[in-house]
């Protein structure tokens, strides 16, 4: 049984027997119209949720907020899994590649996928696929709908759970890719912005494509801050 704690857009806690990691937990910085870390969820993540590994898919501001990481570090000392970077314990610079963590029995493969929208094309974005806790977790980052390098990278590998970002919903495109190249046993739809932050009514448009026939099981829209989900 894993728990996980929802902090911001991508921003996740995996809770396990063995370790605790995490993706793109922590960012102070607002990138509207997406939302940030609020700093009460972050005094709370701070006291309480001491993670072994952070994963950062790359280094935008609604992604990774060096404060907040900074703060975390200097009282837990995890190890950071990122793009090249000062506080970057592994920092990734191959187009793909593995590595295990043989004492949390955690083994992780990663590859630089394409950013979604053509202005940010040349963004250093990493895409994970871990096992963890007997199951294959995938976290694409920001990754492009129809990135070229998704298929490769899945070639040949069973997803029990995927986190997807919302915008692959709303484009027959991404649910194609959903469907056909990412597969998932399981999702969890994330990158949404808080209530308050949705100006573009990004949630409502949603609710109703997430659960449409012929599409894998949504576990959990990531909604709300320090929202917990047992998985």
């Amino acid at each position: 049984m894993m728990e996980l704690l929802y902090t911001a857009n991508c921003g996740v806690l995996l809770k396990g027997e063995k370790a605790a990691i995490g993706f793109d937990l922590l960012h102070e910085v607002q990138a509207p119209p997406f939302s940030k870390v609020p700093e009460e969820t972050f005094r709370y993540v701070l006291e309480k949720e001491k993670a072994d590994v952070l994963f950062y898919s790359h280094i935008h501001p609604d992604h990774f907020g060096e404060e907040m990481n900074r703060a975390y570090a200097e009282k837990y000392h995890p190890a950071y899994i990122m793009p090249e970077h000062p506080m970057a314990t592994l920092p990734l610079a191959a187009d793909h590649g593995s590595f295990e963590i043989k004492n949390l029995d955690l083994r992780v493969e990663y590859c630089r996928l394409l950013h979604s929208g053509d202005q940010y094309k040349d963004v250093i974005n990493y895409g994970f696929l871990i096992e963890f806790e007997g199951k294959t977790i995938l976290s694409l980052g920001d990754a492009s709908l129809t990135a070229p390098e998704i298929p490769h990278f899945l070639s040949g590998k069973t997803v029990d759970l995927a986190f997807i970002n919302f915008p692959f919903y709303t484009l027959s495109s991404g649910r194609d890719a959903i469907c056909n190249i990412i597969k998932p046993k399981n999702v969890i739809i994330q990158h949404l912005p808080f209530e308050s932050d949705d100006r573009f009514a990004y949630r409502k448009a949603i609710e109703k494509r997430c659960y449409a026939p012929g599409m894998p099981p949504v576990l959990a829209l990531l909604t709300e801050t320090l929202q917990k989900v047992n998985l």
